[in-house]
């Protein structure tokens, strides 16, 4: 607002000369302070207040009119606090003040009314209180309980996850808001929900998991990011997305999933340069938790339903692969002892593998837990390096059946017979003509001149692996024996 200055009349000499009796208020109070005449044109006001109103000085807003500071429903409040003032002495009302810069501000205002000595209105000494902090944070928990009976009263988590992002734009005021879940194949993340994106984005935009996307770097620094100017951010550029709808400050948390494997970045974000605080970052960490809870539960209920409907099914197949193991071993070993000790290391193996995918309700599996589950007799030894891919509950099963006959093969010819011997496990995706393959390798260096390198033999451990991941799952097998043993496995996922 320009600055509206016009003398200050007869009338008002009395009211500026009773201004004396406040100067200790004006100089030392924290709260913004102003001198008011009746018909609302500011007399006086102290820097507190300048600084609230975003002007230069105190005499750039004399002459002013304080009703005028406020806008729709709360220019008629202040109007009805200052009737209020001339009735009772006092008037009370809370207002919305936008600033020039366009900052939103909200304030208690307390009118006094001031009168000479026949009792005549001469103005208002107002006492405004800046409560932003405590009226965003109110609002916040109440969002939060909100979003809470909505978490457990909407049957669809779509709708769910859509209806928060609703509610975080309204209550952090950020018109762009998105929740990214992470992919299977963990190389992106998909905008599952969101507001303020351009038609058809939802559901179908992607954004990379490299040090460019802010989500990215969220997911690696696994706490929340906050960016006040994109456009001056040092740490990341900012994704596509971002750029194409001119998004300036946002904030940007990790979602925790149903196992260590994150279900992906909640963020939030505006076209306006924002300064969040840290209590803006804890309020959208827990919405993340609420989701995190959310889908959790969802999990569980969905596990509990497929692992009912797949438990007569799958217990007669695994019975039938334990019986098989138990026939190939015998045949393949004499020695009693040691066919009852192979055996019994490939059922625990299997064993293993069915616990940690059985608790997934044999649905969806993470490489990295199965590895860690699978190959546990071997805990500290094997390497294991890859994105956090999950594998259906099918593929997870067989690929714990093909780690455990691995290893048990390096335990006897390769790096695993010894003392210090280290093996290499990693996986990666990739991407050929709109398929998706999952290759993994398995690598064995064992030390020159101790033993020779470890080789599968043609024995069952070699058919079962042939069997598993070229004629079941339609995937190859290569071998590579020049310096050491390297085993990769090629396995198309869609």
């Amino acid at each position: 607002m320009k600055p509206k200055i016009e003398p200050i009349g007869e009338p008002h000499t009395e009211l500026s000369a009773r201004s004396r009796t406040y100067d200790s208020l004006f100089e030392h109070s924290l709260d913004c302070v102003k001198l008011v005449a009746g018909d609302g044109r500011l007399l006086r006001i102290n820097q507190c207040g300048c600084d609230s109103l975003e002007v230069c000085a105190p005499e750039n807003a004399i002459g002013q009119s304080y009703f005028e500071f406020w806008s729709g429903v709360d220019a008629e409040t202040a109007r009805a606090a200052a009737r209020q003032a001339d009735e009772a002495g006092s008037g009370r009302f809370t207002g919305r003040y936008h600033s020039p810069s366009g900052r939103l501000s909200v304030w208690d205002e307390m009118l006094t009314s001031i009168r000479s000595d026949d009792g005549s209105r001469l103005g208002y000494l107002i006492i405004s209180r800046d409560i932003t902090e405590i009226t965003v944070r109110l609002e916040q928990q109440r969002a939060l309980a909100e979003l809470g009976s909505i978490a457990l009263s909407e049957e669809s988590f779509d709708n769910f996850l859509q209806t928060l992002t609703e509610v975080l734009a309204r209550i952090l005021h950020c018109p762009m808001t998105k929740v990214l879940q992470f992919a299977d194949e963990a190389d992106l993340l998909n905008l599952r929900a969101g507001v303020g994106w351009r038609d058809g984005l939802v559901g179908k935009a992607r954004v990379g998991i490299d040090q460019d996307s802010q989500a990215g770097y969220t997911l690696n620094a696994n706490e929340p990011v906050l960016v006040s100017d994109l456009t001056t951010e040092t740490r990341f550029s900012g994704p596509l997305l971002l750029r194409q709808h001119n998004v300036k400050s946002g904030m940007s948390v990790v979602i925790a999933g149903n196992t260590s494997r994150p279900f992906g970045v909640l963020g939030v974000h505006s076209d306006k340069s924002r300064t969040f605080s840290a209590a803006d970052a804890t309020f959208l960490q827990s919405v993340a938790n609420i989701i995190s809870s959310r889908w959790r539960q969802d999990c569980a209920d969905r596990n509990q339903k497929t692992l009912l409907r797949e438990l007569a099914h799958r217990a007669g197949n695994l019975l039938q692969v334990a019986d098989s193991i138990f026939r190939h071993t015998i045949d393949s070993t004499p020695e009693l002892d040691k066919a009852k000790e192979k055996y019994s290391l490939r059922l625990g193996g299997m064993a293993r593998s069915c616990s940690l995918i059985a608790r997934g309700g044999w649905e969806q599996v993470s490489l990295r837990e199965l590895a860690e589950e699978t190959l546990k007799p071997f805990e500290g030894r094997i390497a294991l390096s890859g994105r956090d891919i999950v594998v259906g509950g099918e593929l997870a099963f067989d690929l714990g059946l093909v780690w455990h006959e691995l290893a048990t093969n390096s335990a006897k010819y390769g790096s695993l017979s010894q003392s210090e011997g280290v093996v290499d496990l990693s996986w990666s995706i990739s991407r050929t003509d709109g398929k998706v393959v999952l290759e993994i390798c398995w690598s064995d260096q064992a030390s020159p001149g101790d033993r020779p390198a470890a080789v599968v033999s043609s024995g069952f451990g070699n058919v079962l692996i042939e069997q598993l991941v070229t004629f079941k799952h339609g995937g190859t097998v290569s071998v590579e024996t020049g310096d050491g043993y390297r085993c990769i496995l090629k396995v198309p996922l869609a």
